[in-house]
């Protein structure tokens, strides 16, 4: 299978049993991906459109940053 994201690229990482996908838009996404296919559990923006880096996570924050050079720090601690 294979899944077209807006604005066409993203970059993902596996974090526990998930996915965090971000879309070249800005946008983050938290998805399952299985043999069956994807499954998308949510999206928030984060950062402004373009977005080529790929995101770091640490301690349960997740580390953005858009071409512009403006990052972010997404607290997904429980």
């Amino acid at each position: 299978w294979s899944e077209k994201l807006a604005g066409d690229l993203g970059t993902l990482i596996q974090v526990g049993g998930v996915f965090l996908i971000m879309k070249e838009i800005g946008e983050l996404a938290l998805a399952n991906l299985s043999p069956a296919g994807y499954e998308e559990l949510g999206t928030v923006q984060v950062v402004r459109k373009p977005v080529w880096a790929a995101p770091a996570f640490a301690n349960g924050l997740l580390f953005c940053r858009n071409n512009d050079g403006r990052a972010v720090c997404v607290d997904l601690r429980r």
